[in-house]
């Protein structure tokens, strides 16, 4: 029902020892707050991505300027 808010809970589990408390109280969390969350984590993701293809193309550019230079 939440997707991102469950990989983002499972991925807190495996990387801190008390992640079973975690995954305990997403059970217990009301909807409402996790659909709040579900939101701020999707936009999160969509902003790191945007971010990873601007890495990516500023990259590329720096690439293609030093190419210019040897070429």
């Amino acid at each position: 029902m939440y997707p991102n808010l469950t990989s983002f809970v499972n991925r807190m589990e495996v990387r801190d020892q008390r992640g079973s408390i975690f995954k305990r109280s997403f059970e217990l969390i009301s909807d409402d707050k996790a659909c709040t969350l579900e939101t701020k984590i999707k936009k999160q993701r969509i902003d790191e991505v945007k971010m990873q293809l601007c890495r990516a193309d500023t990259r590329k550019e720096v690439v293609e300027a030093f190419l210019g230079l040897l070429g």
